[in-house]
């Protein structure tokens, strides 16, 4: 009787491999029993990244996709579709509390370390050889970024899975072109990882003019994520990433400096270990356990030379590499959440100096034996480091879940809770309604600014819609200046959380009342009316301003004054130089311009990708009106009011049916309003 081969066959070679798995389990369950320890009951992960995922996810099986609340407008805040949607599938089969369902989450990201596992060694097994193959995979393991971004919640984990299984299945083209579509939906950039999978494609298999009208579609389907992001937020890009760029915080000089800046602090971290491990690099900064051992680098171009046959393919991974790191330092988050942009490129790095490392001998000097040895323990040692990390900042999920069962039962079911993210806040609680003052979450604050760190805007939005709203929730890392700002109208302090070990959340009770009046100057017939700092009313006018002393941007919050014996709220910006914008009227009419001015402004200064705190009082207002090339009127106020009036008239000959208005001088700009005379 013939006997059937065992369903797993474990040779010399693949019994690594299945070792390696066994130790990412080892590793997980590890992970997972300690967080369960520290952070009570259920897990806790550490970025509010990770909680829009699972609340998105969650709401797609709730019914109600891309709402942050329920009954919102739909939100692009978690910066791709497939993720969220895949993660449902958990809520779907039974993980219904949010503690289950965090662990769900974990469950799944293991599931797809260990196939991403599979196959960098599968992929680097017939680029190199199998030892390579191996080796790169263990260090793939234990580089403290990859296996800490994979518990994140993040996007990054299907990206990864993903782009390494369509390497691995190259020669299978059916399967190949499966997983490079879904690789391109997995994430924003997934266009950058199809075009490399596409190139390596070519250059391995050779090239096929049959193949041409399926390396189209693929790009054709790709694409949908754009046009869906569109539909949904208004934008080609997910509203998560809008804001990310250096070019809406600074002018181009500065730009440039501070992304080369950045680009060089990366290279110097990541292959040189130029940094100690505490220290930080981007904009915002972010932990450095993600650097590769030193003198790695060096292998990694003696590779490189010896497999200079492939010379297509390692160019284009090189190519990739260099786009990641470039990409990701022109980014104010660059360098945030363990390098999660550019880890990618992390295999293809290992890889390839592991085969210097295998194939470079000296004599007398057998390399491999000294180098891998070295290169393996100083990664175990930063592993440490971030797995301790890791579990150390999970513990912020302590603080939402304190918060929550606070909120839960001293708050009203119609409470309405204003936050700077809150999607772990969201997460954890129930009937509340939590507005997020962050543009990458909250839809109607994207509309009105877009980004982040543009205060005037941010204020007004709170203007628009704070009625009604009567908590502010804020974390002690919150410290952006809205939120400092938001907080001088509390009124009482309700709950604070009380971990000594952690950055600690306050709820205040404020009353933002007075800043909801509505003012019209009482005169004529109104036309239309611009708020100046009000985003939408902005962009309704194709409102601009220039600066020249401040080059790039100056805003305010709103300011209390009064007008007319009315107490009145405004935000605006500090002009020297000039504003313009443009309305409709009807033609050959006299038409009133009343500008709201001011000599005081409270407000920052935001130049080269810094924030300067400023407290200016005018000594004098210098306006000059401009309608259509023609000058209107020059004028000069001294000893101005903090809000103070001034009308100009354009004559019916200069009205052709459409004002083009510019204003310059040195002044404070709060409100046009146009009317009929």
């Amino acid at each position: 009787m013939e006997k059937k081969s065992p369903w797993l066959k474990i040779t010399e070679e693949n019994k690594w491999i299945l070792l390696i798995l066994l130790l990412a389990v080892f590793f997980w369950i590890i992970l997972v029993q300690t967080l369960s320890i520290r952070c009570g009951s259920g897990l806790g992960i550490p970025s509010e990244d990770g909680y829009t995922n699972l609340l998105f996810a969650k709401r797609w099986a709730q019914g109600h996709p891309y709402q942050f609340n329920i009954g919102d407008k739909p939100s692009t805040a978690a910066p791709d579709h497939l993720y969220p949607l895949i993660l449902s599938i958990g809520w779907l089969i039974g993980f219904r509390t949010n503690e289950l369902f965090v662990f769900w989450a974990y469950i799944l990201n293991l599931l797809l370390l260990l196939g991403s596992l599979y196959f960098i060694y599968k992929f680097f097994s017939e680029y190199l050889d199998k030892t390579a193959g191996i080796i790169t995979a263990f260090f793939t393991l234990i580089s403290p970024a990859i296996f800490n971004n994979f518990f994140m919640v993040n996007d990054f984990s299907l990206y990864f899975f993903l782009f390494f299984g369509a390497l691995a299945y190259i020669k299978k083209f059916p399967l190949f072109v499966i997983l490079t579509i879904l690789t391109g939906l997995s994430r924003p950039d997934g266009l950058l990882g199809v075009s490399v999978l596409i190139a390596v494609q070519i250059f391995r298999t050779g090239f096929y003019k049959k193949k041409i009208p399926v390396y189209f579609l693929i790009y054709v389907l790709v694409s949908f994520q754009y046009l869906l992001n569109f539909i949904i937020s208004g934008t080609f890009l997910p509203q998560g990433v809008v804001p990310q760029g250096l070019w809406h915080y600074s002018d181009i000089p500065g730009m440039i400096i501070s992304g080369f800046s950045t680009l060089i602090n990366q290279i110097k971290s990541t292959f040189f270990s130029y940094y100690s491990i505490a220290q930080h690099i981007g904009f915002l900064g972010g932990p450095l356990y993600s650097g590769l051992p030193p003198l790695f680098f060096i292998f990694f171009l003696i590779g490189l030379y010896i497999l200079k046959n492939k010379w297509k393919e390692n160019l284009t991974f090189i190519g990739y590499i260099a786009l990641l790191f470039l990409g990701d330092s022109f980014t104010m988050f660059s360098g945030v959440h363990l390098n999660r942009h550019i880890i990618p490129a992390y295999p293809l790095i290992i890889g390839i100096g592991i085969y210097g490392v295998l194939n470079l001998e000296i004599k007398d000097w057998n390399l491999k034996k000294i180098f891998l040895p070295f290169f393996a323990g100083f990664l175990f040692l930063e592993f440490g480091i971030g797995f301790g990390k890791y579990i150390l900042v999970s513990e912020t999920a302590l603080i939402f879940k304190d918060s929550a069962v606070w909120i839960e039962r001293h708050l009203p079911d119609k409470a309405r809770i204003f936050t700077l993210s809150g999607a772990g806040l969201r997460y954890w609680t129930k009937e509340r309604y939590i507005l997020s003052l962050s543009p990458a979450v909250n839809p109607i604050s994207f509309k009105q600014s877009r980004l982040y760190q543009r205060n005037v805007e941010m204020a007004e939005f709170i203007k628009s819609i704070g009625k009604g709203v009567d908590y502010f929730y804020a974390k002690q890392d919150e410290n952006q200046p809205v939120c400092k700002w938001l907080k001088q109208f509390s009124r009482e302090v309700l709950y604070k959380t009380h971990f000594v070990s952690l950055e600690n959340a306050t709820l205040f009770k404020i009353d933002l009342t007075g800043m909801s009046k509505k003012y019209i100057p009482e005169t004529r017939s109104l036309v239309a009316e611009l708020n100046v700092g009000d985003g939408i009313s902005e962009r309704q006018f194709h409102y601009k301003t220039f600066s020249v002393q401040h080059r790039y941007r100056v805003d305010g919050f709103l300011q209390k004054g009064e007008i007319d014996g009315q107490e009145y709220w405004d935000g605006g910006r500090l002009i020297d130089g000039y504003e313009e914008f443009s309305v409709d009227v009807p033609r050959n009419r006299s038409i009133e311009i009343v500008m709201l001015t001011g000599d005081k402004f409270c407000g920052y200064a935001h130049f080269r990708c810094k924030r300067t705190k400023m407290d200016i009082t005018l000594p004098e207002i210098n306006v000059k009106l401009i309608v259509n090339n023609t000058i209107i009127s020059v004028k000069n106020i001294k000893q101005a009011k903090n809000f103070q009036h001034i009308t100009f008239t354009i004559p019916p000959d200069l009205n052709s049916g459409k004002l083009k208005v510019k204003i310059t001088g040195n002044y404070i700009s709060f409100h046009y309003w146009v009317y009929l005379k």
